[in-house]
């Protein structure tokens, strides 16, 4: 949407800005895209909350979940990031605090263990349904955006072909009710690939905050 590309925009012009000057002042000219994106001290100021002008990362509340989680590479960057809609707090104090993860069915475990059993991202929504229910992608779509959109007769409609789904697949229908029950105090999700290019532009700038911090906070001011 329009406020996405408005937001990428801004960082791509701050990490452009922030290189000419490097090149200006240091001569040293750098490619943000090659850079790694497993440099100790870089997850080391995002852990610290050092995060002041970082893309993202500088909201008071991202500051804490930062905090307290301590990311140490870009996936864990992306699913932080996708927390911290201030729509999503219960999402965000769920995986904070979770230390053993208890799935509803064994099928679940491959979906949602890479965040720790919290549903997060849309494309775990349609592995979802797709894996319990056995919806075709053209329908787990629909059954997304259903959810996203909350119409009560559209969501009931949903949950009768998902609960008849899971039923054919040997699924205890009380089971199948909390998982849909989950699904949706879930949506909206994010979504998945937005949020992994996002963590690199936070990554990217939270780089140049590292080892640049003079020229970058000169190109940034404010955040």
């Amino acid at each position: 949407n329009n406020e996405v590309t408005i937001i990428g925009s801004n960082i791509l012009a701050v990490i452009s800005d922030t290189l000419k000057t490097i090149e200006q002042l240091k001569g040293k000219i750098i490619n943000i895209d090659a850079i790694p994106l497993d440099d100790k001290k870089v997850y080391q100021l995002i852990s610290n909350t050092d995060t002041d002008d970082v893309f993202q990362l500088a909201d008071h509340r991202m500051r804490k979940v930062l905090g307290k989680t301590k990311p140490q590479n870009i996936k864990e960057l992306a699913i932080l990031i996708s927390l911290c809609n201030p729509q999503w707090s219960n999402k965000t104090d769920i995986f904070v605090k979770r230390k053993t993860v208890k799935y509803l069915y064994p099928k679940l475990e491959p979906i949602l263990k890479e965040t720790s059993g919290v549903i997060i991202f849309q494309e775990q929504v349609l592995q979802i349904v797709i894996s319990l229910a056995g919806f075709s992608l053209s329908q787990a779509d629909k059954f997304r955006i259903v959810l996203n959109r909350k119409n009560p007769k559209q969501v009931r409609k949903q949950k009768d072909l998902f609960l008849y789904g899971a039923e054919k697949r040997g699924i205890a229908q009380v089971t199948a009710v909390k998982i849909f029950d989950e699904l949706v105090l879930s949506s909206p999700c994010a979504i998945k690939a937005h949020n992994y290019s996002y963590a690199v532009l936070t990554y990217q700038s939270a780089y140049l905050k590292t080892y640049y911090p003079n020229e970058y906070i000169l190109r940034n001011p404010g955040g």
